[in-house]
């Protein structure tokens, strides 16, 4: 058994030490941390040595194709897809992740739920670490997720890590309420006495988190398996003068994983050697097999804690179903009644008619997932409706017919010196502006928005140009001291400089109104990445 205690470059030393300095070391049962794993796990590999642990995982271990030798007894396969059945079910589509250091890594559980969950369609509307949890931390924390109107999210971290950063935020009252949902790979358990910190009802605030765990139904044989060894440890420690619980147990040392690993080496083992008379003890202790232990230990017939019998995966942790649990908060042993459950292919969800999960506010009803948005819209057959449909209507009628009496009555002197065609555009140029109305009619929605602007831009445009270059042209004309011949190619000049003038200008209006546009449209300025 190893321990590398977070050092994945001591975590490399003494794997080599192991391979080179104890060549009857046969199989390893450990590391215990994540990043520890992915150090050694290359060395044991690479040495063709079987490695198991039962206390963290990380994603690229699951590569059974580089990593063959490597097995693990807690679950991964499926919790994305389980994750997502739960949140379907309650129809939530946002949701925010939250972890400490390195667990929002591509290679930690965190980083691995919250792509998937984006490629399966979700709003996956924040993801944030944090590396301590002291005040300023937690009110970041806090203010981040309420700037996004985060009402869902997934932490990851230990139980006494997840246990001050909860406890903290929910003294503050922030992010803990009923409003909110946490759900969490473990449970917010403080290794030290909470009192002192947040007070004797502090588990009160725990009511509503919910914890996915994968794990087979337990059947009597398992149910006494893990009875015999929780109480031998109690046992043992009380030997040493300590006392441990058993929400202790339960949340601080994955025991039923660590007992199940060192078993299935030994049972995969003696299969092998029950499987052909000529291989000894004596051969397999001095590493003379090693080619013979890939896909060894995945179905060994092992009965244990977590399997009745313990079958791995394809990506080399156990097959199971994955528990859905909510937290009562009536007491310090954070007591956590099953609700649901998922099939063991991870494709439906079945939920308890017996049991529902009773959230933070003491309601079985899932709250939304973000603000309630609500709409104030004017019904076409409304007064407001029909008198907008007049304006519009009238607006329109008066600028065709103003475009009529200008364009029959063109030779008029008056009109003439008004020019005859930049009257015209500049009539027809409010049409749009007079049709935008319209779409202050009916329910909102993001194109009759989006209409209005771009209406009133083009109105804007048309007219305001219009008169640009009427005015330029007036000026051109009396300030002149050339012939007219003279004055008209400089018309002309003008007139092709200020429609340059007027592309260049409107274009920029037209740039920020459709950039205004795929911003408001994709949400990036509601979204927070960290």
């Amino acid at each position: 058994m190893i321990y590398a205690r977070q050092s994945p470059g001591y975590a490399i030393s003494v794997a080599y030490d192991i391979v080179h300095s104890h060549p009857d070391v046969i199989a390893v049962f450990g590391d215990f941390m994540a990043e520890d794993m992915a150090a050694d796990a290359e060395v044991y590999g690479y040495y063709k040595i079987p490695q198991c642990t039962g206390n963290a995982y990380t994603l690229p271990l699951r590569n059974r194709a580089k990593y063959p030798y490597y097995f693990q007894t807690i679950t991964v396969t499926g919790y994305a897809e389980a994750l997502g059945l739960l949140l379907k079910s309650w129809n939530v589509k946002r949701i925010a992740f939250l972890a400490p250091g390195t667990y929002l890594g591509e290679n930690s559980l965190c980083g691995y739920l919250a792509n998937s969950l984006h490629n399966a369609g979700f709003d996956v509307i924040s993801r944030m670490v944090y590396y301590d949890v002291q005040s300023e931390t937690l009110d970041f924390i806090a203010s981040s997720f309420e700037r996004v109107n985060a009402r869902y999210i997934f932490a990851c971290g230990s139980a006494d890590t997840l246990a001050h950063m909860y406890y903290g935020l929910a003294k503050k009252k922030r992010l803990v309420g009923n409003d909110y949902v946490w759900i969490m790979d473990n449970v917010p358990y403080p290794y030290n006495d909470p009192i002192p910190l947040w007070g004797p009802h502090y588990y009160k605030d725990a009511r509503g988190i919910i914890n996915l765990f994968a794990g087979n139904t337990m059947n009597t044989f398992m149910k006494e398996v893990e009875y015999k060894l929780q109480y031998s440890a109690i046992a043992m420690q009380a030997g040493n003068g300590k006392t441990i619980s058993l929400p202790f147990m339960e949340y601080w040392t994955n025991m039923g994983n660590m007992y199940d690993c060192p078993r299935i080496f030994a049972t995969g083992l003696e299969n092998l050697m029950r499987s052909d008379p000529t291989i000894t003890a004596d051969m397999i202790s001095k590493r003379a097999l090693q080619e013979k232990n890939f896909g060894l230990f995945q179905s060994t017939g092992y009965r244990g804690i977590t399997g009745d019998p313990v079958t791995l995966t394809e990506h080399g942790d156990v097959a199971a179903a994955f528990n859905i649990f909510c937290v009562d908060g009536l007491s310090e042993d954070m007591n956590s009644p099953q609700f649901a459950l998922t099939d063991p292919s991870v494709t439906k969800i079945m939920q308890w008619k017996r049991y529902q999960p009773t959230f933070y506010n003491g309601s079985s009803i899932p709250p939304p997932d973000g603000p309630i948005y609500t709409h104030i819209s004017i019904d076409p057959n409304s007064r407001s409706g029909m008198m907008l449909k007049v304006f519009s209507a009238s607006g329109i009628s008066l600028a065709i017919l103003f475009s009529l009496v200008v364009l029959i009555f063109r030779n008029k002197p008056a009109i003439r010196s008004g020019s005859v065609v930049f009257l015209i555009i500049m009539a027809l140029g409010t049409i749009p502006s007079h049709a935008s109305h319209l779409f202050y009619i009916g329910i909102p929605t993001a194109f009759r928005c989006q209409a209005r602007l771009w209406l009133q831009l083009a109105s804007y445009a048309l007219c305001l140009g219009s008169i640009l270059s009427k005015n330029s042209r007036v000026l051109l004309i009396y300030s002149a001291k050339k012939t007219a011949s003279s004055v008209y190619r400089q018309g002309l000049l003008l007139d092709l400089y200020n429609v340059w003038a007027f592309c260049c200008g409107n274009g920029t209006d037209l740039d920020l109104v459709h950039f205004f546009q795929d911003e408001s449209s994709s949400n990036h300025a509601s979204r927070l990445l960290i």
